[in-house]
């Protein structure tokens, strides 16, 4: 995540930045809403206009947003906060800190009310450490609601935090200052409760803007406060959840015209800015938003609530928005963990791990190995050389004994990354006439002597978690020869962890493993020899583990591709067929966040589709694609579920 850069260019000058800070509201209404007629208005009339409505003056919601800028969301910029459900989702008052339980024919009972009871003291405690995020010298008396994450910080929303914060060029993010030129005070009260008196002790002074998520990010901001009553902060639930959670959203709705007015009183009564405890459900998972839908009561002034879970009381989610009659919306706590995450090892400066003690291969000992042979499947028109790295040969790991950066070993060669410390490729031969049974010898892994260790990932990276050091060149694909003795240093070279990937432990790698064996045994494929590449798919939103010392800035693949090509023995050409592999849910619980893909799945796809997500290219191979002539779906390209090896397009 990054902070917001309004100016990229030293060549602009500071008086032309100082202007554009000053329109930056303007774009963000404008970003935001679909009409141009409507963004005429200015922040200071929405502002006014949006005061008369709401005493609490809270409703600089309604025209500032953290969000991402698309014209096709479907929560509009007029539905900030919503009334979801007409009946059984309450948003009862807390007094003297005390959930006001009642019971409502009009409203109807929440359907776990025992669940609360059950817990109701357990909720008191925790909805201490949540208050109102209150302004000083600003026509706003609040903005939102806020609660500890940290020891010292505090969680809201991004378009909450925008109402009184500003970005400088240089000094980063910072309290605005008033119309007087007075500078904006804030403070969060854990009070602010009906029939409650107030308690100057239960307020936290924001003292410093640590983070203000960027349009298009999710909607989060960080505050640091004095924490001098040492109040302990919620902990947060990051694990997936997709449905029928009960929850509860403890925060400070305001009057909001954005609701139907005579719903709007028979659930929330005409006491409004003051703490609520609204229960509900969390009902979806957006996959491709990236968010929770709940069906919970909540009005503007309820953003940057916590939505607790029911069932072990952490933070399931950041409150952020609403559509009326819809859904409510909820960042998912492992985005905000991530977030956070962050932001400490920014401001925070820690000592950097130690590296692993890990055994390396000797460059002597892998010298004179030939690696993959280009022209393996037969005479020159069948040649199949490695692919062209295009951006990627910046990237190469220097390799000691090979002028090409290419690292060789027994019937197979592996070109690494050194950004990212893991192959790039890995290209094998395959001759099953020539194959050696050989029981797994070792489960030693080793580092390859022949590149710099900085370039090398090994254990650190497997330990204490989920993910499988997995073999990009299968052990037994290279385990072929003349004599027992290739065969058992061609499984040897296979334990290298310039040959390793990480790959969850439950992945179902039957399909995927047994691709090669399947292809070498087709009728169609011309004396039992295959060449295979294979590798991951490097993005920039692969995400990198929670928590792993040492291993931080690895970020985990969520793809893998593999390309296979064999000598048609019908037509004495070359064939070659693509495959790609997700594991994106599998590894959602142990990254540090959720832009992920679909579950687990193979698929045959073109050559083309894996030069476009890799950057490699493979030259003619496309032309001996079985899938060439494919036609493309409806969702613009060719690909095909292999659930079993009868499901494999080879010609």
């Amino acid at each position: 995540m990054r902070q917001i850069d309004l100016i990229q260019s030293d060549a602009i000058e500071r008086e032309k930045f100082e202007k554009v800070v000053e329109t930056t509201t303007e774009k963000i209404i404008k970003s935001s809403r679909g009409s141009k007629k409507k963004t005429r208005v200015s922040f200071e009339r929405a502002r006014d206009n949006t005061i008369g409505k709401n005493r609490g003056g809270v409703a600089l919601e309604s025209v500032t947003r953290g969000r991402r800028e698309d014209k096709n969301d479907r929560r509009s910029q007029d539905a900030l906060e919503a009334i979801v459900l007409e009946r059984h989702r309450p948003a009862w008052f807390i007094e003297n800190d005390l959930i006001q339980i009642v019971e409502n024919d009009e409203v109807g009972e929440y359907p776990d009310l025992e669940l609360i009871r059950d817990k109701k003291e357990k909720l008191e405690d925790l909805i201490k450490h949540i208050g109102r995020v209150d302004l000083v010298n600003h026509q706003n008396n609040f903005v939102g609601t806020g609660w500890l994450i940290d020891k010292d910080i505090v969680v809201t929303n991004a378009h909450v935090a925008n109402v009184f914060c500003k970005l400088d060029r240089f000094s980063g993010w910072d309290f605005d200052v008033n119309d007087l030129d007075d500078p904006i005070e804030s403070r969060l009260d854990l009070v602010r409760q009906r029939n409650t008196k107030s308690d100057r002790k239960r307020r936290l002074e924001i003292i410093d803007v640590l983070y203000v998520a960027a349009q298009g990010e999710p909607d989060i901001a960080f505050f640091r406060v004095d924490n001098d009553q040492g109040l302990d902060p919620l902990t947060l639930d990051t694990k997936a959840h997709r449905s029928r959670l009960p929850v509860a959203t403890i925060g400070y709705p305001a009057k909001d015209s954005r609701n139907d007015a005579v719903l709007m009183r028979r659930l929330f009564g005409v006491d409004y800015n003051v703490k609520r405890f609204s229960p509900g459900y969390i009902t979806a998972f957006d996959r491709s938003m990236q968010e929770y839908l709940g069906d919970y009561s909540s009005l503007g002034g309820n953003s940057g609530s916590a939505v607790l879970s029911l069932d072990n009381l952490e933070v399931v989610g950041l409150h952020f928005a609403g559509l009326f009659k819809k859904a409510n919306y909820a960042v998912p706590s492992d985005l905000v963990a991530s977030a956070l995450r962050r932001i400490k090892t920014r401001v925070h400066i820690t000592e950097a791990p130690k590296k692993a003690n890990e055994k390396s291969t000797p460059a002597k000992q892998l010298k004179d190995r030939e690696g993959y042979d280009p022209e393996f499947l037969g005479k020159a028109e069948l040649c199949v050389p490695l692919p062209d790295l295009g951006a990627h040969k910046d990237d190469m790991a220097p390799v000691s004994d090979d002028d090409d950066d290419i690292l060789k070993y027994t019937h197979f060669s592996v070109i690494q990354s050194m950004s990212r410390r893991l192959a790039r490729l890995t290209a094998v031969n395959i001759d099953g006439e020539k194959a050696v049974r050989l029981k797994r010898g070792t489960d030693k892994w080793f580092f390859d002597g022949r590149i710099d260790p900085d370039h090398q990932i090994g254990n650190v990276l497997y330990i204490r978690n989920d993910l499988d050091r997995g073999h990009l060149v299968k052990r037994l694909d290279p385990v072929w020869g003349t004599s027992k003795k290739i065969a058992k240093q061609a499984e040897f070279d296979s334990f290298h962890y310039t040959n390793s990937a990480p790959q969850h432990k439950d992945l179902n790698r039957d399909i995927w493993l047994g691709l090669e064996n399947y292809i070498m045994d087709s009728a169609s494929t011309d004396g039992f020899k295959v060449s295979i590449f294979s590798g991951p798919i490097f993005r920039e939103s692969d995400k990198k583990l929670k928590s792993q010392p040492g291993a931080e800035d690895i970020p985990i693949p969520e793809e893998f591709w593999k390309i296979a090509v064999m000598v048609n023995s019908d037509t004495g050409k070359l064939s070659a067929t693509a495959y790609i592999l997700s594991q994106g849910d599998m590894i959602r619980d142990m990254t540090e966040s959720a832009f992920i893909l679909g579950q687990y799945k193979v698929y045959q796809v073109k050559i083309s589709k894996v030069e476009t997500a890799t950057g490699l290219d493979f030259g003619h191979l496309r032309d001996f694609d079985p899938l060439s002539g494919a036609q493309e779906s409806r969702f613009g390209e060719a690909a095909f579920e292999v659930s079993s090896p009868a499901n494999i397009r080879l010609s």
